[in-house]
C-alpha cells in the first residue's frame, strides 16, 4: 500500500526534530498505536491532533498540502 503524502510528511517532520514516535506520540498526547496509523497511511489525523503538529512548530500548509 503506497503511503499517502500526509504520512511521509509527518515521519520527515518527526525525524528533522530528532522525535522518536514515543516521543510525537506523547506531544501529541496519543498512543503510539493511533500515531502508526497516520504514519502508515491508513488514517489522517482530526483537526486536533493536526492543529497539535502546528503548535510544535510544523508548517501546517506543507504538512496537508498533495505534492
Amino acid at each position: 500500500m503506497k503511503r499517502s503524502a500526509f504520512s511521509v510528511k509527518l515521519t520527515q517532520f518527526a525525524k528533522a526534530n530528532n522525535l522518536s514516535n514515543g516521543d510525537l506520540a506523547d506531544k501529541l498526547k496519543i498512543s503510539c498505536k493511533h500515531l502508526n496509523i497516520y504514519l502508515s497511511g491508513r488514517a489522517t489525523p482530526d483537526f486536533k491532533i493536526i492543529s497539535k503538529l502546528g503548535k510544535l512548530g510544523c508548517d501546517l500548509n506543507w504538512l496537508v498540502r498533495e505534492d
